[in-house]
């Protein structure tokens, strides 16, 4: 059985919606407003609230659908100089049984849940959807997504990164139907941990059933991850600790500092006047530092290495490294070493979303920022009865 529903009442800003989530968590005039019952909520809000919307952020008009129906999302984006297009299926993610095959990869901490919860009892909404992986091969989305571009879109706009999004409605019964088919369990949440942690747990108190998610295929060609790379300070860096030279090579880089992340299976450990490429002597070897049982994907994982095997030797010396600063950008990370008086920058390759969704289901969370999923899910995507279940025969309208 799918763990997924359709759409019953969705709201989509015309023009400008990009951070729509932003300018509403911030309208506090409308918190009474917003307190109403929901199936009045969004009539009102536009209604009173239009003059402040043109005047905030030029978003008074959308569409909206009753439903049931989905939306299928493409986004296209140009990354390591080729341009590359993600699909996602917007709908809801019900909650229920099947939530044990809901896998996260990302700690959570219960001040960021907190807030979410918060802003969804002062709203009665999530506003912006969660991203989900589906283990539903990407193949058996085509014949699907062929049949929806001759479909005219809804919308296409260029939002202020250059990436297009395209978006399509979808509200036939069999095609609707034949897209829930796909979109089953076991999910890996890929980004939106705080957002689903806080609906899972109103779920468990009875405050909502399902949440707004676009799901993705796993090996769709366009699901990018990029590495946060590591700024440091503390040490001293040299030398490196003997236990190290065990389960490492630390093989010198001539030249000058590197452009780009290192490939997978190696990391760039990076001070002032020094560039070493860091490979495992053995796989073995290593492996055996975690004496609990962890996945074979989890010891390969260069984020792993770094977090639970080199930082806690530098610990146990009395040479604590502490992450300043984490970068997505390369030279950010170079600047604060080379300028900025960092002790070390360690540049990391990014994991393959197979490794990410195989370390998720294996029960193991991945070191902190040990993903960066892009592009990010435009915010703004308004939807959905959260407060009761949908119907054929009623469709509730609720932000």
């Amino acid at each position: 059985m799918s763990s997924v529903d359709p759409l019953s009442s969705v709201w989509i800003p015309r023009r400008g919606w990009e951070r729509l989530s932003r300018w509403v968590v911030r309208m506090e005039q409308f918190y009474d407003i917003l307190r109403m019952p929901s199936s009045e909520v969004w009539s009102i809000f536009v209604e009173e609230g239009k003059k402040a919307l043109d005047r905030w952020a030029d978003k008074g008009k959308f569409w909206h659908f009753q439903g049931p129906g989905l939306a299928i999302l493409r986004q296209r984006f140009v990354e390591g100089g080729r341009t590359h297009e993600r699909w996602g299926v917007w709908c809801l993610y019900r909650f229920g049984k099947q939530d044990t095959q809901l896998y996260e990869h990302e700690h959570t901490f219960p001040e960021g849940v907190a807030e979410y919860k918060q802003t969804y009892r002062r709203l009665g909404v999530f506003p912006d959807p969660v991203h989900l992986i589906s283990s539903t091969s990407f193949e058996r989305w085509q014949p699907l997504l062929e049949e929806q571009i001759r479909q005219a879109p809804l919308l296409e706009f260029q939002d202020s990164y250059g990436d297009v999004l395209t978006l399509w409605w979808e509200e036939n019964p069999d095609r609707v139907a034949a897209w829930l088919a796909l979109l089953r369990h076991p999910f890996v949440i890929a980004d939106g941990h705080h957002r689903m942690a806080a609906a899972r747990a109103l779920a468990r108190q009875g405050v909502l059933y399902a949440r707004p998610v676009v799901v993705t295929a796993l090996d769709d060609p366009g699901l990018v991850i990029r590495p946060f790379h590591r700024v440091f300070q503390g040490g001293p860096v040299r030398p490196i600790p003997s236990r190290l030279n065990d389960l490492f090579r630390w093989e010198p880089v001539e030249g000058s500092h590197p452009e780009t992340p290192p490939e997978r299976g190696a990391l760039l450990w990076i001070t002032r006047n020094a560039v070493y490429r860091v490979v495992p002597v053995e796989e073995e070897r290593l492996a055996a530092w975690w004496r609990d049982r962890v996945p074979p994907s989890y010891t390969r994982l260069e984020t792993a290495w770094l977090h639970e095997v080199i930082l806690p030797v530098y610990q146990e010396e009395g040479r604590p490294l502490e992450v300043i600063q984490y970068a997505v950008n390369v030279g950010d990370a170079l600047r604060a070493v080379k300028e900025r008086g960092a002790s070390l920058t360690v540049l990391l390759p990014p994991p393959t979303p197979a490794r990410v969704f195989e370390i998720a289901r294996a029960g193991r969370i991945l070191p902190q920022k040990s993903t960066a999923f892009y592009p990010k899910l435009l915010a703004g995507l308004v939807s959905v009865p959260l407060q009761r279940r949908w119907s054929t025969d009623q469709a509730v309208t609720v932000r």
